[in-house]
């Protein structure tokens, strides 16, 4: 069996992915994307050469919790001293009570979780790191209460048509950037209004609903994202270094600021969190399941489900049965309110994804390329890159949640670096994965007897 990934490799990624987001917003500049190509190498060679890195950098658990205390530590410092997001009239954290009081427990937290034993106490730093992530994002929240983003216009659209019993999909909203920029296809804006519906899988939708309810549908992603941490940090057995992994992720230097913006990731990974979390429990087919309902959030997580025959399977199950678990899941969650309206579902989900153009402020390879060449990658390369990364993972990572994590978090993030679209909420979601898969993967120490026990 292939080794677990690289740990100290995974965190060396988050932390370089999380400084080039903090760069400028996670929009395009070359220092950004010279740390992205760096945190990109680290992630594969996490993946790709284990043992080569250990022979170099131990991935023992003393190490790892060092390196993982160190970039906590770094971004809590960095954070201090950079506007929380945007749109806040008070942008500096030390203008809002609370918020630097937050980030000294978290500190204090995360360093008794490294360097304390009992597990009892390291329970409590990681479920204090998660309370004081759900104060800060309210604070977030407060402070931001109207962020100019179009993802709040289409999601505000969106309740209004679902209350009326109409289809999301059929509607058109307004362009609230009134021609300025490139932020839809061509043709896509028609005397203000933007020609298609709500552009995201319905699931997405019926999961921001509560928040919507309760005033403002940000609150069901902050709670994904907090459900999500706290599924993981269980399904790292509560080790230190599942708690400062997600205390890494949670903390990332624009992790309030992606809150701010309202993007929908956290609805994928609380269904990545559970599944991990499922699977650890030895609940194989619920993992699965999971992973097909993370899927169902966000069109390019559809990667995770071929990645899902990475997820450990229970006995006598031939190597296709999660990916096929997967795949009814995710069609469980969209075809019944997708055929609602097939052709709205059709115009608005999947050909303004393939109608997308390359923006030219994205953090992505393909920037400098056209700039050379003066023409995007062409569609069929890209498409037979993501293929190809996709068998390469698929092929060379363990079977198990580390395994699935980071090969998941390698696939997203070839992806989008060579993408026509790669912004702060696409790179958030593989920073919470390799953080993930640090949480998930098995000590050195353990791992030859802890996999002879689970079924292959």
């Amino acid at each position: 069996m292939a080794r677990e990934p690289h740990r100290p490799a995974l965190a060396a990624a988050a932390v370089l992915l999380g400084a080039a987001l903090q760069i400028n917003n996670g929009f395009y500049s070359p220092p950004a994307l010279t740390l992205v190509v760096g945190a990109l190498i680290c992630a594969w060679a996490a993946l790709l050469a284990p043992r080569a890195l250990d022979a170099v950098v131990p991935d023992g658990d003393g190490l790892v919790r060092a390196l993982l205390l160190a970039g906590v530590l770094g971004q809590l410092v960095v954070i201090y001293r950079a506007p929380i997001g945007m749109y806040f009239e008070r942008p500096m954290t030390w203008q809002h009570a609370g918020f630097v009081p937050g980030l000294v427990v978290v500190a204090v937290s995360g360093a008794l979780a490294a360097v304390v034993r009992p597990r009892a106490v390291v329970a409590g730093a990681g479920a204090v790191i998660v309370a004081v992530a759900a104060l800060l994002g309210a604070l977030t929240y407060r402070g931001s209460p109207t962020p100019a983003i179009d993802v709040v216009t289409v999601h505000d659209e969106a309740f209004a048509v679902l209350a009326r019993g109409k289809s999301p999909y059929h509607m058109t909203f307004p362009d609230m950037y009134q021609g300025r920029g490139h932020f839809y296809p061509p043709g896509m804006v028609v005397d203000g209004r933007v020609q298609y519906g709500f552009p995201y899988p319905p699931l997405s939708l019926l999961m921001t609903w509560p928040g919507h309810l309760a005033g403002d549908f940000r609150w069901s992603e902050l709670a994904a994202w907090l459900i999500g941490a706290a599924a993981v940090i269980a399904a790292g057995r509560g080790s230190a270094v599942a708690v400062l992994a997600v205390a890494l992720w949670l903390f990332t230097p624009r992790a309030f600021f992606a809150l701010e913006q309202s993007w929908t990731e956290p609805l994928a990974v609380v269904w990545i969190g559970l599944s991990v979390l499922a699977a650890s429990r030895h609940r194989f087919v619920l993992a699965a399941a999971l992973v097909g309902l993370a899927a169902a959030t966000k069109q390019y997580v559809v990667l995770a489900v071929p990645l899902a025959l990475l997820l450990p399977r229970a006995p006598g199950r031939a190597w296709w049965h999660n990916v096929a678990v997967a795949t009814a899941a995710g069609a469980a969650a969209t075809l019944p309110f997708a055929l609602f309206d097939l052709t709205g579902f059709v115009q608005s989900a999947v050909l303004v994804q393939v109608r997308e153009v390359l923006r030219m402020d994205a953090l992505s390879l393909a920037v400098p390329y056209a700039q050379a060449v003066g023409a995007p990658l062409p569609g069929l390369v890209y498409g037979l890159v993501v293929v190809a990364v996709v068998a390469v993972t698929a092929w060379r990572a363990p079977r198990t949640s580390a395994g699935f994590s980071a090969a998941l978090a390698v696939t997203l993030f070839t992806t989008f670096a060579i993408g026509k679209k790669a912004f702060c909420n696409y790179y958030v979601l593989v920073l919470a994965l390799l953080a993930i898969a640090i949480a998930t993967a098995l000590p050195a120490a353990h791992r030859t007897s802890e996999r002879s026990a689970i079924p292959e």
